[in-house]
């Protein structure tokens, strides 16, 4: 039995140690020694260079990178906190079909962080991610109908977007679900 733990030991020390050098020697973020996890499960880098690397891929057209440098402008992560260039690099990236950029587009006009309030907007953005399947931007539509902020309370709408983020595994969703459903009956 302490063969098979040590075997398994080796064999696990061994994956990890070819993903770091796979990531050191790939194209991705530079200086894998100097990384670290984000809670969306990029790996960024604790000094300038990741942020200018993302600048550059942005500025290439990548969405993935526009949608994570807005995030860091948004939220001063290693940069100076910017709305502005946040919400010019989220929208480049939800222009190009990115879900979570169009959906964190909803939720920053939803909130009025950063811009006017604007739930018009908000729906327009929640309902281009939501239709591309983004379970977060489902539950915010389906929230908005509930409570008709921006659209008309439409309760057989907010089920409708609520029963497909629920199918997705979205847990608050699946909550206010249960209490629309008790307002239709």
């Amino acid at each position: 039995m302490k063969v098979i733990r040590n075997i398994i030991k080796c064999i696990s020390i061994t994956k990890m140690l070819l993903i770091l050098i796979f990531l050191y020697y790939s194209n991705g973020y530079p200086d894998i020694l100097n990384t670290y996890k984000t809670h969306k499960n990029t790996i960024v880098n604790n000094n300038e260079n990741t942020v200018e690397y993302m600048k550059k891929k942005a500025e290439q057209g990548n969405a993935k990178a526009q949608n994570d440098l807005a995030i860091i402008y948004y939220k001063g992560k290693r940069v100076k906190q910017n709305y502005n260039k946040a919400i010019r690099w989220f929208k480049k990236a939800a222009v190009l079909g990115n879900a979570k950029a169009q959906n964190n587009l909803g939720v920053i006009y939803y909130n009025g962080k950063g811009v006017e309030k604007n739930y018009n907007e908000a729906i327009r953005w929640f309902k281009k991610a939501a239709e591309q399947g983004n379970a977060r931007a489902q539950y915010a539509l389906g929230v908005m109908y509930y409570n008709g902020k921006g659209v008309e309370k439409n309760y057989n709408e907010a089920i409708k977007w609520l029963r497909k983020a629920v199918n997705q595994g979205h847990s608050n969703a699946r909550t206010l679900l249960t209490e629309v459903v008790k307002c239709v009956i």
